[in-house]
């Protein structure tokens, strides 16, 4: 399967994040292993207690900690245990096994020189001079500590299939006492909840795995499920997001990727308004709105890139659609990812996945053009109508760009946390908030320092979208396989 995803980039993260995401489900016991590595590290350091036998005893009660520490494949953890048992004898003060690992040690540097990050004490009786042989001793604690970490690693990243299962249980005690599990995915059902808007008190969720709309009322936590069209296309696609009025409390959405449904929450009930044929079907496909129009653009989510499209749905009638092919030069342009209508300056302004430039549509013709030099790496970027600033997430280098549009340029950069992906802005309270499908966490910053205010955990972490409802001080977190509310503020 991985040498499958190879070719994709968006799925080889998706694949590395996953695996590595299994870091974090097993952070108690990783605690406890490590700490054990530490303490008996450390002992390994007094000479008096460096001998054959204590070596051996010392090695031997560390693989066993490993043996009870979570991990799926066996041959990794001999691997890792022949290490382990290597670091705690070498350097003993059995002179017998200090010649062999001295001629087995010259014979593996003439090879490699880069073997001591491996196998540093085995060098003990190569390299010259007390101090360097000090410092090796003294650095058996961070180097035994490396091993353990790279066994686990490894560990998850060659069982895909096994971490994928067990991250779907993800234990509520984690959560921080301000986090709320609102629903949970069942067994086998993955990337389900996706984008989320907040109507009066109900979170409005679009559902990708088992296409519907759940609308969860965050007083009581009750659902109320509106089913739509099945999945779709070769690409076996489903909705990503609705866009709504928060007036009317209308929603719309694609159904079944070739039609446009309008729906209404009303009195803790779905009513169906009307549906649209759109003028050709939809892969997958974000929403977003002006005061007269919805542009509904579609994105890069697989491997195939698809065609390059924007729908411009007049309102309220939902008539005429127009269909706008983006071109670049002449030929499709850069495939959209995130995309945004900036009202300030009346442009649609798109994100590709993984790039250096945002780019703008130009709605009546389909051309498209760099519009700002900006790095995107699949992060979230959102408009803020308040401070009309695009706040842009850039999950790889632990930062958020503050973008004026009316420049444009970058307006200042905040420094957060690293995997960020989910952000949203309460402007009236001066917050950013984010979610990272690194560290599982939601952090509160202020928006003009970047100084955090607070940070809650730890959240099932491949985190999606972020709503706020500022009235309630609520926010709801979208992961692909549970919803959260979290209490971000007094109301």
């Amino acid at each position: 399967m991985t040498l499958n995803w190879i070719t994709y980039p968006h799925g080889t993260v998706k694949w590395f994040l996953e695996c590595s995401q299994g870091l974090l489900l097993r952070q108690p016991a990783l605690e406890i292993l490590f700490g054990i590595a530490f303490i008996l590290s450390i002992l390994m350091t007094i000479k008096s207690i460096r001998t054959h036998r204590y070596a051996w005893g010392i090695g031997l009660l560390l693989c066993g900690t490993m043996w009870t520490t979570p991990h799926y494949g066996v041959l990794g953890f001999l691997l890792a245990s022949g290490l382990i048992l290597l670091q705690f004898t070498a350097g003993t003060n059995s002179k017998i096994m200090e010649e062999k690992r001295g001629r087995i040690a010259s014979l593996f540097f003439r090879f490699t020189p880069l073997a001591w990050i491996v196998t540093p004490f085995m060098s003990i009786k190569v390299v010259t001079g007390q101090w360097s042989k000090i410092a090796l001793h003294s650095l058996r604690p961070f180097f035994t500590i490396s091993i353990l970490f790279t066994w686990q690693w490894a560990d998850l990243l060659g069982h895909y299939e096994h971490i994928r299962r067990d991250m779907e249980h993800w234990p509520i005690e984690r959560l921080d006492s301000r986090i709320t599990e609102l629903a949970h995915s069942p067994p086998n059902i993955r990337a389900d909840w996706h984008g989320v808007r907040i109507l009066g008190d109900t979170a409005i969720i679009t559902c990708e795995q088992k296409p519907r709309l759940s609308a969860i009322n965050l007083n009581t936590g009750e659902t109320t499920d509106f089913p739509l069209h099945p999945r779709w296309g070769i690409e076996n696609v489903g909705p990503l997001e609705s866009e709504v009025d928060h007036k009317s409390n209308i929603v719309w959405t694609v159904n079944g990727g070739t039609r446009l449904l309008e729906s209404k929450w009303s009195q803790n009930t779905w009513k169906r308004y009307r549906e649209v044929r759109l003028p050709s079907a939809l892969s997958f496909s974000y929403i977003t709105r002006s005061e007269n129009s919805l542009y509904i653009t579609e994105v890069q989510t697989g491997d195939s890139p698809g065609t390059r499209k924007i729908l411009e749905v007049t309102l309220p009638a939902l008539k005429p659609i127009r269909e706008i092919e983006l071109t670049m030069n002449g030929k499709p342009a850069p495939m959209p990812r995130e995309a945004l209508w900036i009202p300030t300056i009346k442009k649609h302004v798109y994100a590709t996945e993984f790039g250096d430039s945002l780019f703008t549509a130009d709605l009546e013709t389909g051309i498209v053009t760099p519009w700002l030099t900006a790095p995107t790496f699949n992060g979230k970027m959102i408009w803020n109508n308040t401070t009309e600033r695009i706040y842009l997430a850039v999950p790889n280098r632990m930062q958020v760009h503050v973008i004026d549009p009316s420049i444009p340029a970058i307006e200042y950069t905040l420094w957060t946390q690293p995997g960020i992906r989910a952000l949203a802005v309460d402007a009236s309270r001066n917050i950013l908030i984010s979610a990272s499908v690194l560290t599982g966490q939601i952090w509160i910053q202020n928006i003009q320092t970047g100084s955090i205010i607070e940070r809650m955990g730890t959240v099932y972490p491949l985190v999606r979208e972020i709503e706020l409802s500022e009235d309630l001080g609520i926010g709801v977190l979208t992961t692909w396989n549970a919803v959260y509310k979290f209490e971000y503020a007094e109301q």
